[in-house]
């Protein structure tokens, strides 16, 4: 293990950005997300510290209430929410048109097979998506400014590709 740590350090330590975030003495936090449930719980946590914005490409599937409140006191406190869907037409989902009413932009997009759910450029999540079995999932969550500026501009390259809903 501590081979690969010193790989990923290598890698990514160096890293540069703009001055804000380049930090060689910065932490990393990288967890093991095993299932849906714990994925929620520990996003939930992340929604609540957000400050300016949540980007997310997800699957469309139905989405827990405590997941919508904290949206909405995410965007309540000024956070802006950027969403891709990986389904090709949601023009008739009725959730999404209650998103879009909440303020959350909104976009579909080719199934991708993966989730990627990003808060303020502080938070990245990588989760698996099995098509036959989309409520099944594993991940990791990584708080680390390289990676997350990477992932950051692999959304905005999908977000660009993206259909408006």
């Amino acid at each position: 293990v501590l081979h690969e740590r010193d790989w990923f350090i290598r890698m990514f330590g160096d890293y540069e950005q703009d001055d804000k975030t380049n930090n060689n003495d910065e932490q990393y936090d990288i967890t093991f997300i095993p299932d849906r449930r714990s994925l929620l719980n520990q996003f939930v946590k992340d929604l609540r510290l957000a400050k300016s914005e949540v980007n997310l490409i997800i699957s469309g599937l139905e989405v827990p209430a405590e997941i919508i409140l904290e949206n909405k006191r995410a965007i309540e406190r000024g956070v802006k929410f950027r969403l891709l869907i990986q389904q090709d037409d949601i023009s008739d989902i009725k959730m999404f048109h209650h998103w879009q009413d909440m303020g959350i932009n909104i976009k579909s997009m080719t199934s991708i097979n993966v989730r990627i759910l990003l808060v303020d450029s502080q938070v990245t999540y990588i989760l698996t998506q099995n098509p036959k079995q989309l409520t099944q999932s594993i991940g990791i969550r990584i708080a680390y400014s390289p990676i997350n500026f990477v992932m950051k501009q692999v959304f905005d390259m999908y977000w660009e590709k993206g259909l408006l809903a």
